[in-house]
Formats: C-alpha cells, structure tokens, sequence
C-alpha cells in the first residue's frame, strides 16, 4: 500500500495510543513482555480471512469484540476493554474517513502490526537494559524521534514518550488519575486537529 507521510504519522501515533492500552509489561524469567500477548498478535489475521475488504472488517470487529474481553489465565476482562474501545474508534473513524473499504483494511493491519511492533520494541529494550530505567527511557525517546521527526511529526515526539513512560512497568496506573485524563485530553484534541484538515 502507498501511504503519504500525513497518513503515515497519523498510524504511527494512533499505534502507540493502542500500545499504552495493553496490559503492561512485567519481567518473567529475566525477559519483559505483556500478558495474553497472543490476543493482540492474532488480530491482523482476522483482516485476512475474506477476500471482500468489507466483509473482512466487519468480520474483524466480531473477532475483536469477541476474544479480546474473553477471560484468561493472564488478564482480566476489564484491562481489555480500554484497548478495544479505542481500536473500533479508530475503525468507525477510518470507515468515516472517505476512504475506500481496502484501504481501511490497509490501514487497519498497519495500526494493529505497528501497535503489536511497539511492545515487542519496548520490551525488547526493557529486557536488553535490565530494567533500568534512565537507559530504558533513553533507548525509547531516540527510538521515537527516529520515527517521528522523519514524518514531520517531531513536536508529538515528547507528548507520545510522555505516553509510553506512563505505561512501563514501573509506571502509574496509565488508565487512571489526572496523568490518563491529561493523555486523553491530547489524544481527543489530535484527533480533531486531523478533522479539522480533512475539511
């Protein structure tokens, strides 16, 4: 698929919005990674399975909504709900967007492949760090001006490292207090400045 650089950084940040919703990370046998991982990885295949790009979101909606607050050994239904609840915004903005139903589905296995990418990255460097976290946060902030500045995006760079610190594991809770309410602050007003330039 070819994606401009607007559409670009619009996935890349509405990727890690997704990420800071998964369960955070915790170390087990000296490597970091999240619960019910399979959950997420298993998303995109849902967008392969019908050869209609409708068919196939409407089918992808139904899987999400069906496994994804589905009980585990490893979470509970409710740390799931924040991660869907903001993944079928993205699908009724995207389905809303003008765009045709391939492209949604493009852009949906970017935004679900780049989120899944996020906390692989991030664990990885939490793992390769031991856990410390001046190094951790540093490997991170680089990783994300790496990303961001190339597509025009480098004054979101400290508001989406702001983001990610709040989900590390030795974090507050990102999902609670005046810190969540502030980050669902900027993600509503991001949102609406993209509105905005769509009109």
């Amino acid at each position: 698929m070819q994606m401009n650089a607007e559409e670009l950084r619009e996935i890349v940040i509405k990727s890690y919005k997704l990420t800071v919703l998964m369960p955070k990370p915790s170390k087990k046998e000296g490597k970091y990674a999240i619960e019910s991982r399979s959950k997420f990885k298993s998303l995109p295949e849902a967008l392969r399975q019908m050869e209609d790009a409708s068919a196939s979101i409407t089918h992808f909606v139904k899987s999400a909504a069906y496994f994804l607050p589905r009980k585990d050994a490893g979470t509970r239904p409710d740390q799931m709900l924040p991660f869907m609840d903001r993944l079928l915004e993205y699908v009724n903005e995207l389905n809303g967007s003008g765009v045709d139903a391939e492209k949604v589905r493009e852009k949906l296995q970017y935004l679900i492949g780049y989120a899944n990418w996020n906390a692989d990255a991030i664990c990885a460097v939490l793992t390769a760090n031991g856990g410390d976290k001046a190094k951790s946060e540093g490997t991170i902030r680089n990783m994300l001006e790496a990303e961001l500045k190339v597509v025009g995006a480098g004054d979101e760079v400290e508001k989406v490292f702001e983001l990610v610190k709040g989900w590390l594991p030795y974090a507050g809770d990102v999902h609670s207090g005046t810190e969540g309410r502030d980050r669902g602050q900027w993600g509503q007003a991001r949102t609406g400045q993209q509105q905005r330039r769509r009109y």
